[in-house]
């Protein structure tokens, strides 16, 4: 990510967003629940979910909410 992009969010922010990156580079989308992200980036739930907020606010990433049960 470059540093004028990077500079807007938190190192656990950051790190959320990697899983979510790495997730999509491998499976071509990203289908992790929030508790899974924030678990493997060792964050908070509430940190990754304003992670993605921030991103999708950016455009960086879409969000498409497919909730269970």
């Amino acid at each position: 990510m470059p540093p004028a992009l990077a500079c807007r969010f938190t190192t656990g922010e950051l790190a959320a967003l990697r899983i979510v990156a790495d997730e999509v580079r491998e499976r071509r989308a990203c289908r992790l629940t929030l508790g899974e992200i924030a678990a493997r980036a060792g964050v908070g739930t509430t940190t990754a979910r304003n992670a993605l907020r921030a991103a999708a606010h950016e455009g960086l990433v879409t969000i498409e909410e497919r909730r269970r049960d």
